[in-house]
């Protein structure tokens, strides 16, 4: 058994790692934090309580919408608007202000405004490559419906990505 006192998660998890390639068992390691002193059992158990909460922080901060939508009419093409990456379906992100050519700025769309249907065609079910196809795919001009965000979306003022 491997006996070693640690000042920190990250040098655990590194002396773990290694006593494992080594083939030792670091079983009952004793892991210093501050004044505390835990075994090893204590600090995996804390771990995965921690990653429980994070993942329950994570389901609180999924962003829902309401059941008012918006249609609007787009008449060329890009649209202005980019889609989030991190959410289902087809969430704008990011809406083309400064270039007054772009549809989506004229016709008022905002971040968070989430694609429910595109020339009535409902999108429920489709991942964002299939919606963005289908909106590439409809003859202008498009007309798409937007559910509107529960809550409002703020932009970063650094990447201007969006956010609830």
């Amino acid at each position: 058994m491997v006996e070693k006192a640690v000042g920190n998660s990250l040098m655990f998890r590194d002396m773990r790692a290694e006593a494992k390639e080594k083939g030792e068992d670091f079983g009952r390691v004793t892991f210093v934090q501050g004044p505390k002193v835990r075994c090893m059992e204590c600090v995996q158990k804390a771990e995965a309580e921690e990653a429980a909460r994070g993942e329950q922080r994570k389901a609180a901060e999924k962003p829902t919408w309401s059941e008012e939508t918006v249609e609007v009419t787009l008449a060329t093409r890009p649209f202005g608007m980019t889609p989030s990456q991190d959410q289902e379906g087809y969430v704008v992100e990011k809406v083309n202000a400064a270039d007054a050519t772009k549809p989506a700025h004229g016709a008022g769309v905002l971040p968070g405004w989430k694609v429910v249907a595109v020339n009535d065609e409902p999108v429920d079910g489709k991942d964002l490559p299939e919606i963005q196809q289908l909106t590439k795919d409809s003859p202008l001009p498009v007309r798409v419906t937007f559910a509107m965000p529960a809550s409002p979306w703020y932009p970063c003022s650094t990447c201007g990505r969006s956010y609830p």
